[in-house]
């Protein structure tokens, strides 16, 4: 069994996705997880994501990867999503990821931890 895996919480109330990435993040991993909530939700592109990446050992995606990541988010342009992130690595798969979605005009920050980014979230943009 792997120790890489995704934890998330749909919160339609909040209209607000929490997703928890844990040991080592690849672009399989993050195709089925964004499979599985689409399956379950159908329409999120309203909702504002939480990506905790403060479980993650590292990340083996390319520039490439990160950017049709991207480019590919089940969520629209105009929402909320926030970075939890401790270390170096985490800082910069979220840096990079903000960087290749600059175009998507999505409001990104990053917090050190989730209640910080949970209010923040919350907050009207």
């Amino acid at each position: 069994m792997s120790d890489s895996f995704v934890k998330y919480q749909i919160l339609y109330e909040k209209q607000l996705i929490v997703t928890e990435y844990h040991g080592l993040l690849t672009r399989d991993l993050l195709d089925q997880h964004r499979t599985s909530v689409r399956d379950l939700v159908g329409n999120v592109k309203r909702f504002s994501t939480i990506d905790v990446l403060s479980h993650l050992r590292d990340f083996d995606m390319s520039n490439q990867d990160i950017v049709m990541m991207a480019f590919g988010s089940v969520i629209e342009p105009g929402v909320k999503r926030a970075f939890v992130a401790q270390t170096a690595a985490q800082h910069l798969l979220a840096a990079k990821y903000s960087q290749a979605s600059g175009l998507c005009n999505y409001h990104f920050k990053t917090f050190s931890d989730l209640d910080t980014a949970q209010d923040w979230v919350s907050r009207s943009i």
